[in-house]
């Protein structure tokens, strides 16, 4: 039964938009748990020709739209919960549900509310949320937690700004101006920065200050909306409902030079190093005439 929920769990988080969730040959024995669980419920359904995890309709035939709604309040009202909190919610009066089930819940909650939904591991935010961290979930359910961010209407406006005007994040134009998508891309940027960019100390303080918020953010929340502007001088960031445009807008800009300046480093000592080279061996020719000396 592990071993079926966990293939069903890679399924939900990787084949979302597939009918049946891609189970349409044999009779695994995951497919029947989705069958009960979400096809019969309609929790997966296909809307305007797309196939999604969405909340329960009003003639819910499985009732569970109660369960929903209250695991919804909940994490509306607490904003970080952990795992074994949820559990232990959802297994008391008026809901008593089971684990197995609950676990497939928060699965598919990830799914549908992944533009304000996160999940953390030891206290770090998840960049990507596979069945293994669901694994792992079940040996040590206080390892991990829920952090709850809704989306304001002066929050996507800076998202927007973040996707437009941040130069590392013209890769991450498909996945629109969402937070998860906007924070997972600066994490997986950052990481992936050469060792002399992570450490060296000829690049300008304000780089320095950016890269050092960077090395120490762990909510993505707090990052985009308070740690980054914060290190760029926005002495109270953006997390209250004030917003000024203009603000942002400063705000944005000083950021990106910081962070083209730290993905330009390596570049220019490599540039540096080789007119050093073709300086001291007289080579006119280039890099290529370097090559063949």
């Amino acid at each position: 039964m592990a071993s079926a929920r966990n293939n069903l769990i890679k399924l939900i988080l990787e084949n979302e938009g597939k009918e049946y969730l891609g189970l349409v040959k044999g009779t695994p024995p995951e497919k029947a748990i989705y069958l009960s669980v979400f096809h019969a419920s309609g929790l997966h359904r296909n809307e305007a020709g797309r196939w999604a995890f969405r909340p329960p309709t009003e003639d819910d035939p499985c009732r569970w739209r109660p369960v929903w709604n209250g695991l919804r309040a909940l994490l509306k009202q607490s904003g970080k919960v952990t795992i074994s909190e949820v559990l232990k919610f959802l297994n008391e009066p008026p809901y008593g549900l089971r684990q197995g089930p609950a676990i497939l819940l928060i699965a598919i909650f990830l799914q549908h509310y992944r533009e304000e939904l996160f999940l953390f591991e030891k206290g770090t935010f998840q960049i990507r949320v596979t069945e293994h961290h669901f694994m792992r979930m079940l040996k040590n359910l206080d390892n991990f937690s829920l952090h709850y961010s809704p989306t304001r209407r002066d929050n996507l406006d800076l998202m927007k700004m973040y996707l437009n005007e941040v130069a590392i994040l013209e890769g991450a134009q498909e996945g629109g101006p969402a937070l998860p998508n906007i924070a997972a891309s600066i994490y997986k940027w950052f990481i992936h920065l050469p060792a002399y960019a992570m450490n060296t100390g000829r690049i300008s303080n304000s780089a320095k200050q950016i890269r050092l918020a960077l090395k120490k953010a762990t909510d993505p929340v707090d990052m985009l909306y308070d740690l980054l502007p914060r290190t760029c001088g926005i002495e109270q960031g953006f997390a209250s409902t004030d917003f000024d445009v203009k603000e942002a807008k400063a705000f944005v800009e000083r950021l990106n030079e910081s962070l083209s300046e730290l993905g330009c480093a390596f570049e220019r000592l490599h540039a540096e190093v080789n007119e050093i080279l073709l300086s001291a061996f007289s080579a006119s020719g280039g890099v290529q005439q370097l090559r063949e000396l």
